[in-house]
């Protein structure tokens, strides 16, 4: 069995903008449905506090401590590992498998290869492609494509009410109302409606 875990709140990306977990999760698990063998684990997307990978690694040992435990990283991961909190630890709780797409020789003590069909593609590439309107079929599967495309239209008509709403509002004398995505439940998008404190109100219209 192969587990993909949707990071909750990764520590690398203090004060980086990066989209909700939970929606995170809903692309992880349409991304592999129907392969057997696969399982989406929405761990540390519960949970509130930093998502360190020794932690989530106790909490598969607690629950399947009579398997053995592998964890897949990416080559550039594997070359930040002594960066990562009780990577001691880590090492004790499974064997540290590396697919590196980059090709180049590998070099490790601690990790074994995985080797397999290379793709010369990034995250970061697909999210410009994306940002860019330019095609990504060929990189993400249809299912989750099908879902990041819905979300980016409801996203746009979000922004162009509320690019409406900021224009109007020097003629507000009472609290702004704009709106947000709120939590997914069965891939549905609850709309919230949020209210501006006037102090930032009063900013904007000056």
């Amino acid at each position: 069995k192969v587990i993909f875990l949707t990071s909750g709140n990764p520590p690398h990306k203090q004060g980086e903008a990066i989209l909700d977990a939970k929606i995170r999760h809903i692309m992880v698990k349409r991304a592999i449905w129907g392969i057997e063998g696969f399982e989406a684990s929405d761990y540390e997307v519960n949970r509130t506090e930093y998502s360190y990978s020794v932690n989530t690694l106790r909490h598969f040992k607690a629950i399947m401590p009579d398997d053995e435990r592998f964890f897949i990283i990416g080559g550039d991961s594997l070359r930040d590992f002594h960066k990562w909190y009780k990577p001691e630890e880590i090492l004790k709780l499974c064997t540290l498998l590396v697919y590196d797409r980059s090709g180049g020789e590998f070099k490790s003590d601690f990790a074994k290869p995985i080797h397999g069909e290379r793709f010369d593609i990034s995250s970061t590439d697909i999210r410009e492609k994306l940002e860019n309107d330019e095609d990504v079929s060929g990189f993400v599967p249809d299912n989750a494509l099908e879902f990041i495309n819905k979300y980016k239209i409801i996203n746009f008509i979000l922004f162009f009410l509320n690019g409406i709403l900021i224009k109007s509002i020097r003629h507000q004398t009472q609290p702004v109302t704009f709106f947000a995505f709120g939590m997914v439940q069965n891939e549905r998008l609850v709309l919230l409606r949020l209210s501006m404190p006037k102090k930032y109100q009063y900013a904007l219209k000056h």
